[in-house]
């Protein structure tokens, strides 16, 4: 790896991982009616947009709510979760496109990469074991925090699992409970379009996908935030 000059604000990346780095909103919305009809109930993609960046127990019981299928939220997500592995079996990862430049990009930096997500760790491990060698150093997953998003915790992990200052960090993510632990740790946030619309938060930049993020993009925008 070659080190770059104007990294060196740049502690590290972290990223959520459904539909930040990885399209697998489609999945989880597929898996959820799949779940949902075997309980002979009726779930829409407009549900399950609803859904989006909400941690997966907390997804189970909204499903639960809405549905009345006669289950625990924690039956529930393992049957969400055995379904999205199935997915995840027969048809890959579904990098976004441009997000695996940007991972070696960041990783010729010698900028350290963490996925922060609220899937938990049988999937975030997947799609960590997939990326290209040496481009993820970490990983955060639902499971591990006992405050999921929008709680900073996640985001505070995986500053203390990389070893660095969160208030040099950069957090991208697509969803509103994201943007908030994003916020709310300290870090500098990036908000990219997701299935479902964000609101405006004043201290977040906009870009349409992490594919248009560069370390010297990142390098602005941290040092924007101190």
């Amino acid at each position: 790896m070659t080190k770059n000059p104007n990294s060196t604000s740049v502690a590290g990346l972290l990223l959520d991982m459904d539909g930040t780095i990885v399209n697998s909103e489609p999945y989880w919305i597929a898996s959820e009616r799949e779940v949902v009809q075997a309980h002979g109930r009726v779930w829409s993609e407009r549900d399950g947009k609803q859904l989006v960046g909400k941690a997966i127990v907390r997804a189970s019981q909204i499903m639960i709510d809405q549905t009345g299928m006669e289950a625990t939220a924690e039956e529930v997500s393992a049957q969400i979760i055995a379904t999205m592995q199935s997915h995840y079996r027969q048809n890959g990862v579904p990098w976004i496109d441009g997000v695996v430049p940007v991972l070696k990009e960041f990783a010729n930096a010698q900028i350290p990469v963490c996925i922060v997500s609220s899937s938990p760790n049988c999937l975030v491990s997947t799609v960590a074991e997939n990326a290209p060698a040496g481009c993820i150093s970490a990983t955060v997953a639902g499971d591990e925090v006992d405050n999921p998003k929008p709680s900073p915790d996640p985001y505070l992990r995986a500053a203390e699992k990389l070893g660095v200052d969160i208030r040099k960090c950069l957090v991208v993510e697509d969803s509103n409970s994201g943007l908030q632990a994003g916020i709310a740790s300290g870090a500098a946030v990036v908000a990219v379009q997701g299935v479902a619309p964000v609101e405006d938060y004043p201290t977040v930049y906009h870009l349409h996908s992490l594919a248009e993020l560069t370390v010297g993009k990142a390098v602005e925008l941290v040092e924007r935030t101190q």
